[in-house]
């Protein structure tokens, strides 16, 4: 590495440090705006004890988001209205 590197990477270091100093928010934001979900296959023996207790659960957590798993085409219908 020559003086001219070394000083391009110290003023791109300095830059990184002085915008994590002003706004340190931005560095710990989420990348992308997509919402966070659950799956349901964590809480699988739970759905088959109490299937609508299990989702009211889910939700009173704050998941708006489900990934489901498995067969779920019986209880389609059943997951749909709610």
């Amino acid at each position: 590495m020559n003086r001219r590197e070394f000083a391009r990477w110290s003023l791109k270091a300095a830059g990184v440090a002085a915008a994590a100093t002003a706004s340190p928010s931005l560095f710990y934001t989420a990348p992308v705006s997509i919402p966070i979900g659950l799956e349901l296959y964590t809480v699988r023996h739970d759905l088959e004890r109490d299937f609508d207790g299990t989702l009211a659960k889910v939700a009173a957590i704050g998941y708006r988001e489900v990934e489901l798993y498995g067969s779920w085409e019986r209880r389609r219908k059943r997951f749909a209205s709610r």
